[in-house]
Order: structure tokens, then sequence, then C-alpha cells
């Protein structure tokens, strides 16, 4: 991103927090019916090449979801989901709303229309069990973890909606709603269009493997990843995203190694992510807990061969390598396997990840999935 984009979305930033974000009308004004869409606003207003799309495709979907309702007869009040100054008013015959400030507030309203809860990751239970048992790895092998409070997220947030539409891509992440009691409908998540195929050098990019979170790193697998990287010196880690303080704690030696590259946060699309790209063939997560992991998509968009876990909610077909069980163990094999692969074999999976994101994962796809949605709903 560039230095100006880089300071206009901090003083955007800064004056939402103040005053409040934009509710942004989308559709036509005299349409008879009235959607509200709890989301992200703020990119509604951004041009449509705008360079802050690439920092994360679900900027790009609230405009997908809004432009999909206004083509079905709605206006549109579209509405950032954390926006404490916010208070709907009046009848709306459809709200999508994402769990927050916003969406509890619209389960205190009278009932009117269809309500879908929109969920971007698994069920919060789900994601606890998965923290506890990672937790109780990192206890073994380093004698310490953090402490885990859980989300704090109970059933109370799906009070008064009809059904939940959520990020899935491989089937998995749907199922850890069922507890909830209503319709569970997937979506898929798409790569950034904006990504382009990065052409490399075997010989070169072999060896190199990146791994990209920014939130909860324990849940993603990082500590796995820096203790096997740690032992085999022929391989390098490239550390895109946040470490947290503790896992920089526990693992100071080993981050200090000259085969793992710590290179912070990392803009998809971004000439430094496509040079990444041109020393690295793989992509690696061995994650607890994801929706459809638009990372991931956006990894394999660039040609890198996916190495994931089931959790990561991707149907990557037969490339790369799956981790099936998640564990360090298996993630062990499947770093061997990755660096005994032939080049043409790797060759052959890098091409074919391009391939599975545009035959799957496009923003066609994901229009495709909400219709359908809005469909088995009744929002026609």
């Amino acid at each position: 991103m560039h230095w100006f984009d880089t300071i206009q979305n901090t003083i955007e930033e800064a004056w939402y927090k103040r005053f409040g974000y934009p509710v942004v009308p989308y559709g036509r004004r005299e349409a008879s019916r009235r959607a509200l869409l709890v989301y992200l606003s703020p990119g509604m207003k951004w041009r449509e090449d705008d360079p802050r799309f690439e920092w994360h495709q679900n900027l790009r979907q609230s405009r997908d979801l809004a432009g999909l309702l206004a083509e079905r007869g709605f206006r549109v009040d579209v509405v950032q989901y954390n926006d404490r100054r916010f208070v709907p008013s009046g009848r709306y015959d459809l709200v999508v709303a994402h769990p927050g400030v916003v969406s509890s507030r619209i389960q205190e309203l009278p009932r009117s229309g269809i309500r879908l809860s929109l969920r971007t990751g698994r069920h919060t239970s789900f994601i606890d069990r998965a923290m506890e048992e990672r937790r109780a790895r990192l206890k073994v092998s380093r004698g310490w973890a953090p402490e885990w409070t859980g989300l704090g997220e109970t059933q109370e947030v799906y009070r008064g909606f009809d059904a939940i539409a959520c990020f899935d891509g491989n089937g998995t992440t749907a199922a850890t709603f069922s507890c909830v009691g209503i319709p569970v409908y997937p979506f898929r998540n798409y790569a950034n269009p904006a990504i382009k195929y990065v052409e490399k050098s075997i010989p070169v990019a072999r060896s190199g493997f990146i791994y990209m979170a920014g939130q909860l790193p324990l849940l993603k697998g990082l500590d796995w990843l820096i203790e096997l990287f740690a032992t085999t010196p022929d391989r390098h880690l490239f550390l895109c995203g946040g470490k947290s303080a503790e896992i920089t704690r526990l693992y100071a030696s080993e981050l200090a190694l000259p085969n793992i590259h710590s290179l912070g946060h990392i803009e998809m699309g971004s000439d430094h992510f496509r040079r990444l790209c041109e020393r690295a063939a793989w992509y690696v997560s061995p994650s607890a807990s994801d929706g459809c992991q638009g990372t991931a998509l956006n990894a394999m968009a660039a040609g890198l061969v996916p190495i994931l876990s089931e959790a990561c909610g991707v149907d990557a077909g037969d490339v790369g390598i799956t981790l099936n069980p998640c564990n360090p163990e298996s993630l062990r094999l499947a770093l061997d396997e990755a660096m005994h692969m032939s080049g043409n074999d790797i060759m052959g999976h890098s091409h074919r990840a391009r391939a599975c994101v545009e035959s799957r994962y496009t923003p066609r796809h994901f229009r495709e999935d909400w219709n359908h949605i809005l469909n088995q709903v009744g929002a026609g």
C-alpha cells in the first residue's frame, strides 16, 4: 500500500472512532423493500480500484452483498458491525448482520422480515475447544501456555435470527453451527482478484515456506512451525503477520535462527509479497480454526502450493498436501514430503493451485452461493 493510502486510512479510522462510521445507502431510493447489511461499511465509499481493497477481500464483499440485494429490489443500508453510534430504526424486510453492537441492538427491535446471522469463522465453542487443545500441547512442549478465558460468546447472539450464513469452503465449518438449532447456509470466500500468478525458480523456492496470520498465532500452529524449522536449517520459514508477545518470549532463541525470518505484516498483492513468492514455493497453515481461509486462497492464486489443515476450511482438491490429522507429527511428515517432491511436481501443483482458485473461489462463486442463500430464505 502506498504511503498516502496508509495516512488516509489512519485519518479515516480516527474520524470513524470519534464521529461514527458512515451509513451508506445502496440501491434505488424508490425501492419498495428495505434491507440492512451489518458488516463493513467504509469500503462502500471507496473507488472500485482503491488499493485498500487489496488488504482484505472482506471489505469488497460488503459491496458484493449490497449489490446482490439491490439487484433483488432492496434499498440497502450498509452499517459497520461495531458502530456504537448507529441505532436501527424503521422496518427492515431483510437483515444480514455480523455479530457486534449493531446486531445486538437489532435483536431488541420488534420482529419483522428475515434475519440472517453472518459469520466469517467457526462457532465459538469449536474455537474455544481447539484453543484448549493447542494450549495443552504447548504446556507439554514448553511447560507453559498463555491464559485463555474463551471468546465469551453465547447462543444469545443468535436470538431472533432465522438462519446462519457462514464462510465454508470444504463443508466442515457449517457443521460447527449445528448446535444453534437454526438452518445454516455456507458460502465460499474468494481470493483477491488483483493477485497475479508469480513465476519462480524451483531450485531457489523449493525450501521456502510462507506462514501468514494476524491473530491467535497459537490457534494457527505457529509454535509447531517454529519448533520444526528450528531443527531443519536447510528450510526457510517466512513469518508474515503477528507473533504475540508470548510466542516471541517462548521462542526467542529459535526466532533468532537464520532460517526463520520474521517479516511482519505484508500486503497481499504488493511488490514485497511478489518478491517473497519468488523465494518460496509453499504456503503452510496448520490452523485449528478458520471459516474459509482467505489468506490460503490468496496464496494459491499467487501459485504457492498449499499445505493446509482441514480446519482452514478450503477444499483444494488434489492440490498440495492436506494435514490430516493436524498435529506436529503430520506437519513434520508434510514438510519432509514437500522437500522431496520433484521440481516438475511442484510446478504442477503451483499451476493447479491457481486453477483451483479460478474454478472455485472467485467473486462469481461468492455471488452464486449468496444468491442460493437468499433464494432458500425467501428473499427473492
